[in-house]
């Protein structure tokens, strides 16, 4: 299957489909993909992702593509030809290597949380429900979806 993400003007996903390889090959690839999706679902632009790859890997050990799969709400970043997570805070620094943002400072165990006030790491052994741990968390949560079929 081919996989292709829509984006909008400010290269975030809002719209998916998916093609048979033969389909796309008939196309003409990923740039008679784009005309023709254009042309049938509106938008300006559809890039071609990889279902299989998270955090730049591939879930079947062949060659990640565009760093992360284009799903819904990521964003493409050009300069890196990747999707990327939305960053959780300020302070956290995209890893082009792998489309996501870090922390500036590992975290040092779980039984801690993120404080952007302080840009560093409280340790909380009971950590409040507070919205930069809700943040964290659903941040986290979406790097560790395991995005294979």
């Amino acid at each position: 299957m081919a996989n292709y993400s829509k984006l909008d003007l400010a290269n975030t996903v809002i719209d998916a489909i998916y093609l048979s390889n033969d389909y796309e090959a008939e196309l003409g690839g990923e740039s008679g993909v784009n005309t023709w999706a254009t042309t049938n679902f509106g938008g300006d632009k559809w890039l071609k992702t990889s279902f299989n790859t998270h955090l730049n890997e591939n879930a079947n050990g062949g060659v990640p593509f565009r760093k992360n799969y284009g799903g819904i709400g990521m964003t493409y970043n050009a300069d890196i030809d990747g999707f990327v997570f939305d960053r959780p805070f300020d302070s956290w620094i995209l890893n082009a290597t792998i489309g996501a943002y870090e922390a500036p400072t590992a975290r040092p165990s779980d039984t801690c949380h993120w404080d952007e006030d302080t840009a560093s790491w409280i340790s909380d052994p009971v950590v409040a429900e507070d919205t930069e741990q809700s943040v964290l968390d659903n941040y986290e949560a979406a790097l560790n979806t395991d995005a294979t079929i």
